[in-house]
């Protein structure tokens, strides 16, 4: 890494931003450099399958539960799959690697997902939030979140469109969770894994001692790293061994000087996208 050379060609971006979001926060925990090129060049690189995926079967959900709020009632399942297919039919010409499979079987995939989802778990859950904003000061930083779902059972609940359930461990730890709680002191969080056989749901508790740690400790120290990594420009590399260093999971990747960049000056450029796709990408994530 020493005798390589980051040029930014667009350093009318790299003020420091006053607000923070999850998603930025968790980028630069995974790898500082994927921030770099997201959150302080603006490279924004297409939709993945995954994101096609849980988007396109977030509105799903969406759709049913925001008006469940005051009717109390689900929608028909076909009215909600028509959302998700619609949203994959937007997001769906964006996608470049699918990876092997084809568009109709990742669609069809989601769709099953939402469709047991509607007939066998939606029936029991009662929002009374859905998809809701908050601003979260934490000193003189802000952070912007949307939570999915906070049912009457005063849970938040986080829908995961994976085959594999989360861990117990991994729900009692969860960065993200434990922000969500922390907005209105609501200890209950749920991850539901949204598979083709049903929903798996792991239910985790957080403490007065995690939320302390989370806005007295953590996330300042990670927003100081922030500010110090875009004062100085420096932004290191993700741990070689991490599955976030490899292409399948790094959109930068062919234009990192610690992925499959083969010369000694990495150009950062926009263009990834095309300005038409800019708008449609951000008008849907």
């Amino acid at each position: 890494m020493a005798d390589e050379e980051v040029e930014l060609l667009h350093p009318e971006l790299t003020a420091i931003r006053d607000w923070q979001s999850f998603s930025s926060l968790s980028t630069y925990i995974r790898c500082p450099l994927q921030y770099m090129f997201r959150y302080v060049e603006g490279i924004k690189t297409p939709p993945a399958i995954a994101m096609a995926r849980g988007s396109a079967g977030h509105k799903g959900l969406e759709t049913n539960y925001k008006q469940k709020i005051t009717t109390r009632k689900d929608l028909p399942v076909d009215t909600v799959l028509d959302a998700v297919r619609d949203t994959f039919t937007q997001i769906e010409p964006l996608i470049q690697d699918w990876e092997d499979q084809k568009p109709g079987q990742v669609k069809d995939n989601v769709i099953k997902r939402v469709r047991k989802y509607q007939e066998d778990f939606a029936p029991d859950i009662q929002p009374v939030e859905c998809e809701k904003e908050f601003i979260l000061n934490i000193g003189k930083h802000k952070m912007k979140l949307y939570r999915d779902l906070k049912d009457e059972n005063n849970t938040i609940r986080d829908s995961k469109f994976s085959d594999k359930a989360r861990s117990q461990s991994q729900t009692d730890n969860d960065l993200q969770g434990t922000i969500y709680t922390f907005v209105d002191s609501t200890p209950n969080f749920a991850f539901d894994c949204v598979t083709t056989n049903g929903v798996k749901t792991t239910v985790g508790k957080r403490t007065q001692q995690q939320w302390d740690q989370l806005v007295n400790i953590y996330i300042p120290r990670i927003i100081r790293n922030i500010e110090m990594s875009t004062e100085n420009g420096n932004f290191m590399p993700c741990d070689p061994a991490s599955w976030a260093h490899t292409p399948k999971f790094c959109g930068y990747w062919n234009i990192c000087p610690a992925g499959g960049l083969n010369t000694n000056k990495v150009v950062v450029d926009m263009g990834q996208l095309t300005p038409d796709e800019h708008i449609k990408f951000d008008s849907l994530f």
